[in-house]
C-alpha cells in the first residue's frame, strides 16, 4: 500500500473540481453520490466488493485523500479487517492483522460511539498517518440496532470539507453499510443454521450416529455407484440380544446408555 503520483493527482483535481462548483452545485453531487451508493448497497455481489465499491465512489467522486471501512471483532475491542480505496501508507491493520481501539481516532470513535470530526489531523494527538496530504479527518460509527460493527474513516486534503451537509450524506453511507453488514452476516447465520439442522437431521439423538434417514441416503448412492463400477455390495446387519429384558429389569436409562456403548463400539 504505497501512494503513487496519479494518485496525489487525482486529490488534486478533486479539489479543484469541488471549489469551482457553487453550493447547489455541491449538494446536487453529494446526493447523487449518495444514490449511487445506495444502488451499490443493494447490488453488491459480496459485502467486501459492496463496501470497496462505496470507498472507490467516494474518493473517485469527491476531495477525499482516504476512505475506509474499518470492521471491529465481536467484542469490540479490535479492528480485524479493513477495505480502503485512495492513495493510502499502511495502517497498523494492514501490518500486523488486528488494531486495538486503544490506538488511534479510529479507535477513539469506537468509544465514543458516536461521529468524530477532527478538523486539523497536525493537532490531534490519535491520528495515525495514512495520507501525506489529508488535512482532515471524518469518522462515523457503523451501527445497525444495538451493534456496532466498525467505522467508516474519510481523510480530506482540506480543512473546510467537512461541512454539515457533507457529513450528513457520510452519517447515511454508514447507515447503509451497517444495514448491509447487518444483512450479510444475518445470512451467514442463517446458512449456519441450516448446515446444523442438516447435520442434525441425519444423526441419531441418542448415540450420536447416523439415522435411518442418513443410512437409506447412504445406501442408495453406494449402491448405485458400485452398480456402475460392477463391484458388489456386503451389508451387516447386527441384533442386539435380550434388549428388551434389559430395558425391563433395568429400566429405560440403562438401556439408552446401552445403546449408546453400542454405537460406539460398532
Amino acid at each position: 500500500m504505497v501512494a503513487d503520483a496519479s494518485g496525489g493527482r487525482a486529490v488534486e483535481r478533486n479539489v479543484l473540481h469541488w471549489d469551482a462548483q457553487d453550493a447547489p452545485a455541491r449538494q446536487a453531487t453529494l446526493t447523487r453520490i449518495l444514490i449511487r451508493i445506495s444502488r451499490e448497497a443493494l447490488q453488491g455481489a459480496s459485502l467486501d466488493s459492496m463496501m470497496q465499491g462505496i470507498c472507490d465512489c467516494l474518493v473517485a467522486e469527491l476531495p477525499v485523500a482516504i476512505v475506509s471501512v474499518l470492521l471491529l471483532d465481536d467484542d469490540n475491542s479490535q479492528f480485524v479487517h479493513e477495505v480502503y480505496s485512495g492513495e493510502f501508507t499502511q495502517s497498523p491493520l494492514a501490518a500486523t492483522g488486528h488494531w486495538p481501539i486503544t490506538v488511534g481516532a479510529a479507535g477513539r470513535c469506537v468509544k465514543l460511539g458516536r461521529p468524530h470530526l477532527i478538523r486539523d489531523i497536525a493537532i490531534d494527538p490519535d491520528y495515525v498517518p495514512g495520507n501525506a496530504t489529508a488535512r482532515s479527518e471524518y469518522l462515523v460509527p457503523i451501527r445497525h440496532g444495538r451493534r456496532l460493527h466498525g467505522v467508516l474513516n474519510l481523510e480530506s486534503a482540506r480543512t473546510d470539507f467537512f461541512g454539515t451537509e457533507a457529513c450528513a450524506v457520510f452519517d447515511a453511507v454508514a447507515d447503509l453499510v451497517a444495514g448491509a453488514i447487518h444483512f450479510a452476516r444475518m445470512a451467514d447465520e442463517l446458512t449456519e443454521a441450516n448446515r446444523k439442522l442438516e447435520r442434525l437431521s441425519m444423526r441419531d439423538a441418542l448415540t450420536g450416529i447416523a439415522n435411518r434417514r442418513q443410512f437409506d441416503a447412504r445406501l442408495a448412492q453406494t449402491w448405485e455407484r458400485l452398480a456402475r463400477e460392477g463391484v458388489p455390495l456386503a451389508l451387516l446387519l447386527t441384533d442386539v440380544d435380550y434388549f428388551k429384558a434389559l430395558n425391563d429389569s433395568a429400566g429405560h436409562l440403562r438401556g439408552d446408555e446401552c445403546l449408546r456403548r453400542l454405537a460406539r463400539i460398532c
